[in-house]
């Protein structure tokens, strides 16, 4: 759940993946609503199968309130 008060610094989402750590230089992390608004997150990897993306306090507020699909 992202409330108002997370919002305004942005937020974090982290995640694996089994991709080879070149791929992971490449990869980026999309998020797309329940209305079908895609935004593309801020990638940066953490070791060889992690990474983290950031999104905007912009880019949340663009999404709608609902399940989001990473």
């Amino acid at each position: 759940v992202i409330t108002a008060a997370d919002v305004s610094g942005g937020i974090t989402i982290k995640g694996t993946t089994s991709l080879t750590s070149a791929a992971l230089n490449t990869f980026t992390v999309t998020v797309t609503d329940v209305n079908g608004t895609v935004v593309t997150a801020t990638m940066a990897t953490n070791g060889v199968s992690g990474w983290t993306a950031t999104l905007t306090e912009n880019q949340v507020k663009s999404l709608a309130n609902g399940p989001l699909v990473v």
